[in-house]
């Protein structure tokens, strides 16, 4: 067992050990992250001197790629209850 005085001083000495051990950690990691942000950098700098800028654009103007589907819909969706009158397409009434 260790004496009484030298525990709280271990404890000391261990918690300035971890502080000094995550503080490399924390600048090994900085420089890691600057080191892979300043290679992009560097290897796209070409791509961004271009006319077009980066991202390239295709000759024609900007695409927008998408899928749609058309519905057909059927009369009886359409009608009011009770009624009889069509329901302009879109318009959801749930009382009438």
């Amino acid at each position: 067992m260790l004496p009484r005085f030298l525990a709280p001083v271990l404890g000391v000495v261990a918690l300035i050990a971890g502080a000094i051990f995550f503080s490399v950690l924390f600048f090994v990691g900085a420089v890691l992250v600057l080191a892979i942000f300043g290679h992009l950098w560097w290897k796209t700098r070409q791509l961004r001197r271009q006319p077009g800028g980066w991202p390239p654009r295709p000759p024609g103007g900007d695409v927008i790629e998408g899928e749609y589907t058309v519905e057909q819909h059927r009369e009886e969706d359409m009608l009011i209850r009770g009624t009889g009158e069509k329901e302009p397409p879109g318009e959801d009434r749930t009382s009438p």
